[in-house]
């Protein structure tokens, strides 16, 4: 067996690196000074504007899948059985990504808007399904029907959807973000 060392001598390797340093820009290069984006400062309305709306969401949910129709017999209707209790959980859906919107920093009026529409819309699917519950007879025993819970659970949220919008804070257009580099305003 050979040993390392002695097939390369410590005389033969050099003493340095085998390249010479690098040398340094020339001072006369011209440097910018950046600075930092600072973080968008969130305003209690906007946590406000999460909170009321993912609860208003997660109860619209939770309100299709109840009973929104008691028959006299015993029988009961989930909102998702006649189609209604989809429409109130995808308007629910849309309300929950403005939520989020709102929490990531989205400050434009239509947000806000869009929010307002999708609580409206759930409470015209509320008061057409109570007026037609309301009017509507058991066809077997000729009994009035009872609304069910879910239903109101989901005039609930709605009402909650719309408080979410009227706390979600606004600022009409986009605020600009200012570039990297400092540059004077004027106005």
């Amino acid at each position: 067996m050979v040993s390392v060392s002695a097939s390369f001598p410590h005389s033969s390797m050099p003493s340095g690196p085998p390249i010479e340093a690098t040398p340094a820009p020339p001072d006369s290069w011209a440097s910018f000074a950046c600075t930092t984006v600072p973080p968008i400062e969130r305003s209690p309305r906007v946590w406000a504007t999460l909170v009321f709306g993912m609860f208003a969401v997660a109860a619209a949910v939770f309100g299709s899948f109840g009973p929104w129709v008691h028959y006299a017999d015993g029988y009961q209707r989930q909102g998702v059985e006649h189609g209604d209790g989809w429409f109130v959980i995808a308007l629910a859906f849309v309300a929950a990504g403005l939520c989020g919107a709102a929490a990531v920093g989205l400050r434009h009026l239509a947000a806000r808007l869009g929010l307002a529409a999708c609580g409206l819309m759930m409470f015209v699917i509320y008061l057409v399904n109570r007026l037609s519950i309301t009017r509507a007879r058991d066809l077997v025993t000729g009994e009035p029907l009872v609304v069910g819970g879910g239903l109101y659970v989901a005039a609930f949220s709605a009402f909650g959807i719309v408080i979410a919008a009227l706390a979600m804070p606004s600022t009409g257009w986009p605020v600009r973000r200012s570039s990297a580099v400092d540059v004077p305003v004027t106005r």
